[in-house]
């Protein structure tokens, strides 16, 4: 009988999962951002571990800050710092 229990509990479990994972693909297609109290609502709920590797960089909007780090980064590999002296003496001792 526990066992009974157990499996149907699981297959319930797996049919919830399911259903979240097909709504946040759903919100994917239509786009994250088109209702933000859903999106924030489905946010905290979690989202589904198959579908973080998507949603997160659309969420954080990597693809801007990616494109202004790296410009940033080649503006200040042109900037003479006031440690560059230092650091052009201590890189042969850490690296020999």
């Amino acid at each position: 009988m526990i066992v009974h229990c157990l499996i149907n509990y699981c297959m319930e479990d797996q049919k919830k999962f399911n259903a979240r994972t097909e709504k946040w693909r759903e919100m994917l297609i239509k786009g994250l951002k088109s209702d933000p109290s859903l999106l924030k609502k489905r946010v905290r709920k979690g989202v589904p571990p198959p579908l973080r590797m998507l949603v997160w960089p659309i969420l954080a909007d990597l693809a801007t800050h990616q494109n202004k780090a790296k410009y940033k980064y080649q503006e200040l590999l042109k900037m003479e710092s006031i440690s560059s002296h230092d650091i052009c003496l201590d890189v042969p001792r850490t690296f020999p």
